[in-house]
């Protein structure tokens, strides 16, 4: 993967590793097992090794070292933290196997944060997914704990599991991800088969989530910019398929003035009709 260095940042920054363990994160840091949860901040940054051998680790749910091999917990989470600002992307079959992402925009503050305890209950509870996903597992009312047990995860997959999409939905969300590889200024290769496969895993998943037994167009266009955001690469001018056709460079180049994935992707789903 091509790296981009500047002046005022190392050539090759490694990623910090936050270890954390569902069952007890004290435990976790005194001995040398995998953790259930990684968090990896500045990944993007980090050496081409070291992103091919977290990859391995997701996929393969084992990492080897000079002495021996370390093995991934059966319930495994690795969550990346980056910077939207950066230039630097991380190797595409790394990126590709991040189920789903999130962008917080600096607006956004910090609601879980200790300096604002004063907020209103009401408003932080707000949220449809906070709340329902109460009503679908009573037990997050009373529980103080703020990790899952795994019972609660094997009930939500249950539910997953039970969750009925309809036809004309199926074909929305086929239509999606067409209309995304067909876009003239997406780079078709970054819509894969393991994009479309998490995109149908999530729109599933979200029904229980908002105490639904099946899923409404509303919770595709959901899972469509969770899943897509991150993956979806802009072509270049001169790879824009117009080129093909005569089309002029400059031309090209004031067309795409402005264009964002986030703008193609909410372009594509005000495009694609909405099942009734």
């Amino acid at each position: 993967m091509p790296q981009a260095h500047s002046d005022a940042l190392p050539k090759t920054k490694l990623p910090s590793f936050e270890p954390v363990h569902a069952s007890d994160p004290a435990d976790a840091l005194g001995n040398r097992k995998i953790p259930n949860i990684v968090i990896l901040r500045d990944l993007d940054w980090a050496n081409h090794h070291v992103q091919i051998q977290t990859l391995e680790l997701i996929r393969a749910k084992r990492i080897f070292t000079r002495t021996e091999v370390q093995a991934a917990p059966k319930r495994f989470l690795v969550i990346a933290l980056l910077s939207k600002q950066s230039e630097k992307r991380l190797n595409p079959h790394l990126n590709d196997q991040f189920f789903i992402s999130h962008y917080h925009a600096p607006q956004d503050g910090l609601p879980n944060s200790e300096e604002h305890e004063d907020l209103n209950d009401a408003a932080s509870a707000s949220s449809v997914l906070r709340t329902s996903f109460s009503d679908v597992l009573p037990e997050l009312r009373t529980n103080p704990h703020p990790l899952f047990p795994q019972e609660f995860v094997t009930t939500l997959q249950l539910l997953t599991s039970r969750t009925l999409v309809s036809a004309p939905v199926l074909a929305y969300l086929h239509n999606i991800t067409i209309h995304l590889r067909l876009h003239r200024f997406v780079s078709a290769p970054s819509i894969t088969a393991t994009a479309t496969r998490h995109f149908r895993l999530l729109t599933r998943a979200l029904a229980p989530l908002h105490a639904l037994s099946y899923v409404p167009p509303s919770l595709v266009a959901l899972a469509a910019r969770k899943v897509y955001m991150h993956r979806v690469l802009l072509v270049r001018p001169e790879e824009e398929r117009s080129m093909q056709w005569g089309s002029e460079i400059e031309a090209v180049r004031e067309a795409m003035v402005g264009v964002s994935v986030e703008g193609v992707v909410e372009e594509v789903l005000g495009a694609v009709e909405v099942p009734l």
